[in-house]
């Protein structure tokens, strides 16, 4: 297992094959999430909003919440999304758009 960030009580990460993680370090569970890509959760919010990226060949990055909703994160075109940053609050995050590698921000 890799952890890649933290965020107030949560942590993010995944496991050797890529699914990815979610510790809530309060609590002391762990939350593993949909798998879509090799990198797991890169990053989240302090609310344990999780930044589960995608890969350019075939999976947009998404945005997780605590409860399971999930966001996915595409170009204004619908055109997939590699992500790797998230503001502590999880209203902001950045990345490109796949596969130019065209910078995008999203607000959510």
């Amino acid at each position: 297992m890799m952890v890649w960030g933290i965020a107030g009580q949560y942590a993010y990460g995944g496991t050797a094959d890529g699914t990815p993680l979610r510790w809530d370090l309060g609590a002391g569970t762990v939350t593993s999430l949909e798998r879509i890509a090799d990198i797991g959760a890169k990053t989240g919010s302090v609310d344990g909003d999780a930044l589960v990226v995608g890969d350019p060949a075939g999976a947009t990055t998404r945005r997780v919440a605590v409860d399971g909703t999930v966001d996915e994160l595409r170009g204004p075109g619908g055109e997939l999304a590699v992500a790797f940053a998230m503001s502590a609050d999880g209203r902001t995050i950045a990345g490109v758009i796949a596969p130019a590698e065209f910078p995008m921000v999203w607000r959510c």
